[in-house]
């Protein structure tokens, strides 16, 4: 009984790893980001963040409405790569991201700032 309680359970804790999103370095993000031509950059910054600097070719979701508008689109495995100021706010729009169903999630742990700090480049254009 021991032995079935255990395997279930086992196999209960290995389905909730998988629905989880993954926390990335700026390198790591980089080059997952860099292998899949396929995925979704989303910075979840707010407007004037992401006025003041962000990723290239990111789409800004500044409130969960938004984020959901861009990925209603979008096959529930394709790879999805999200970040903001700090990593904080990436974390909570990943977590949306997991509930609704999306396999490939990945967050850029420490935010732009540790994106910056390791030399990746930022799209500083002042945008209207």
């Amino acid at each position: 009984m021991f032995f079935f309680i255990t395997l279930n359970f086992s196999g209960f804790s290995q389905t909730l790893r998988k629905n989880k999103y993954k926390n990335l370095s700026a390198k790591e993000f980089c080059v997952f980001m860099s292998a899949d031509k396929n995925s979704v950059l989303i910075d979840v910054s707010t407007r004037k963040e992401y006025k003041e600097s962000h990723i290239t070719n990111s789409f800004l979701a500044e409130n969960s409405k938004k984020l959901f508008v861009i990925t209603d689109t979008l096959d529930f495995e394709q790879a999805i790569f999200v970040y903001c100021e700090y990593g904080d706010r990436s974390k909570q729009a990943c977590k949306l991201l997991i509930d609704r169903g999306f396999v490939h999630v990945f967050n850029l742990k420490k935010g732009l700032v540790e994106w910056e700090k390791s030399g990746y480049k930022i799209d500083s254009t002042k945008i209207k």
